[in-house]
């Protein structure tokens, strides 16, 4: 419904991790299982059995792919106890610089 008669798609990601350094500052958003495929580059990602190490199950399966690059709006919604925030940002996505196999 988010991106219906928009290019590109929508995801539920989290912010996973910073990188800080001058000039070049870096958000890895990343989830553990429910992100979309509708943000991927590739046209079918691969689905992988891996080792989550968190829940005390059997290990799930996941979609591993790359993100399209370029202009991005990421939103979150803030529970304040009695009130909502919904904070919306511009950003613009980059390719992965490095490899990352044992992210989720």
């Amino acid at each position: 419904v988010m991106s219906t008669g928009l290019q590109g798609g929508t995801s539920f990601m989290e912010d996973y991790t910073y990188h800080f350094e001058k000039g070049n500052d870096l958000v890895l958003g990343s989830h553990m299982l429910e992100v979309c495929p509708s943000i991927a580059v590739e046209e079918k990602p691969i689905l992988d059995v891996q080792h989550l190490g968190i829940g005390g199950k059997d290990d799930p399966a996941r979609l591993i792919f790359n993100t399209q690059t370029g202009p991005a709006i990421v939103a979150s919604l803030i529970d304040l106890g009695d009130r909502y925030r919904l904070l919306v940002n511009c950003i613009d996505t980059v390719k992965t610089p490095h490899s990352l196999p044992k992210l989720p």
